[in-house]
């Protein structure tokens, strides 16, 4: 198929997602970007998966301030990946670390052009401007790359686990990695090293776990590999390691997989089949499904990212929805508690709802204009009495037109570079708030721990 028509395809296919933000859900983190390029994280943090928090888990999203100008974000079971406007790729997570103690966030040496990406538990891997593919893994504590051999042209890539799919604009699948389910699609059950090629239909997304889906350009899903929970929705729970139609389901958009598969119809309705134990079909019940059934309670979506036994979704409106297992905050509602139907995740206190796209009265265009706001502590970590500095950082071209500081203990500030000292010990959230007229605001959130004298 030709370049020109597989795009003339998808963006037929795809009237409604020119303006959705990112989404991805790891093992029990979730990841958000807003349209301002910042990333917001919720959920476990064992693992060091919400970046910079210094909390072990958080039921509402906390900005990642080290990071700004995102475009994608990846999440693995206890890893976090972004990618930012300059094609370098930044991960953190993955590693058990002190909760009180934030994580680095590293970049990956040798990737560059980089225009999206996707993450298993223990590699990543990255698609380039050039059509390139690259793995990194991290050795001896740093993050290395290397490129896919005999791949090129490609359009599309998806890790989960230990495996990837990638797909070219000549109508080639090809797999390779972990195959113990048949997750590769190649009929047996043998891991594969290097790239196999596994079909040849026209691809437009592509998602895999243990087990894995495809989208064709007709907006049609095949499915194969682990099925113990119906994630084939072929009616039964046998694993198959061949590609077959799913049927029941057409003019689908987007595809996501874990233990359950979510599916965005081009009507803006979800669609899901497989593991339900905590909801996270979100049908209102919690008994696996073989076929697929709609989430009830929620229209208008524009992007779907499955997790390990839970659900996210973004409405046209920016805001963004889960349902599933929450044990440890991972729909954001400010709760633990489980959810059979989407909720809506609230802000970073709870005070009020989460929305990728704030001010949306406003064009686009303008929105994009007003710059990301973060700030850096020094030191973020002390003994008490704790003097910080604290200082506004801001993307070149644009001045904010107020500043104001709350430290997290009553006081604020309307310096561009304050200094406060936190005489009591304890957690506090500082805020930074930015208003650039236009009724446009940004802010920014960081915790500082100060210690005990003792």
């Amino acid at each position: 198929m030709q370049l020109g028509l597989y795009l003339l395809i998808l963006v037929i296919l795809s009237p409604n997602l020119a303006f959705a933000a990112i989404l991805a859900a790891g093992g029990a983190h979730s990841l958000a970007v807003s349209d301002d390029g910042t990333v917001w994280a919720w959920g476990y943090n064992g693992s060091g998966q919400l970046g910079d928090a210094v909390v072990r888990q958080s039921s509402t999203p906390l900005m990642l301030g080290e990071l700004s100008e995102v475009i994608d974000v990846a999440a693995g079971f206890s890893n976090s990946a972004a990618l930012q406007e300059d094609g370098t790729v930044w991960i953190w997570g993955g590693e058990q670390k002190p909760y009180k103690q934030p994580v680095p966030i590293e970049k990956v040496k040798g990737l560059k052009a980089i225009k999206s990406i996707a993450i298993g538990q223990t590699f990543g891997t990255a698609l380039r401007d050039d059509g390139t593919v690259w793995v990194w893994t991290r050795h001896k504590g740093t993050a290395l790359a290397r490129q896919v051999p005999e791949l090129s042209e490609i359009a599309g890539i998806a890790t989960g686990g230990g495996s990837t799919l990638a797909y070219d604009y000549d109508c080639t699948l090809r797999a390779w990695g972990k195959n113990n389910f048949g997750q590769l699609g190649n009929g047996d059950n043998i891991d594969q090293a290097k790239p196999v090629r596994v079909g040849s239909k026209c691809l437009t997304a592509v998602a895999i776990n243990n087990n894995a889906a495809v989208l064709g350009v007709n907006g049609i899903i095949w499915t194969w590999g682990y099925n113990r929970n119906g994630q084939l929705a072929d009616g039964s729970k046998v694993n198959r390691p061949q590609p077959e139609m799913v049927n029941g389901i057409d003019h689908v958009l987007a595809i996501s997989v874990d233990h359950h598969t979510l599916a965005l119809r081009a009507d803006g309705t979800v669609w899901a089949w497989g593991a339900n134990a905590y909801g996270q079909l979100g049908d209102g019940s919690r008994i696996d499904k073989m076929v697929p059934v709609q989430v009830v309670g929620i229209s208008k979506v524009t992007n779907i990212a499955a997790g390990n036994m839970f659900s996210l979704a973004e409405k046209a409106d920016g805001t963004v929805w889960a349902w599933g297992r929450n044990n440890f905050g991972q729909l954001g509602d400010g709760t633990t508690e489980n959810r059979n139907t989407p909720v809506q995740v609230v802000d970073f206190e709870g005070y009020g709802l989460l929305n990728l796209h704030q001010d949306r009265a406003e064009s686009d265009q303008k929105h994009r204009a007003a710059p990301p706001v973060y700030f850096t502590a020094s030191p973020a970590v002390g003994v008490a009495p704790l003097k910080i500095t604290f200082t506004a950082v801001f993307k070149i071209g644009r001045e904010a037109k107020s500043l104001e500081w709350d430290f997290g203990d009553g006081d604020v500030s309307n310096e561009n570079k304050p200094q406060h000292i936190y005489e009591t010990p304890g957690t506090y959230l500082v805020t930074l708030s930015a208003s650039y007229g236009n009724n446009i605001y940004r802010e920014s959130l960081k915790k500082v721990v100060v210690k005990p004298h003792w």
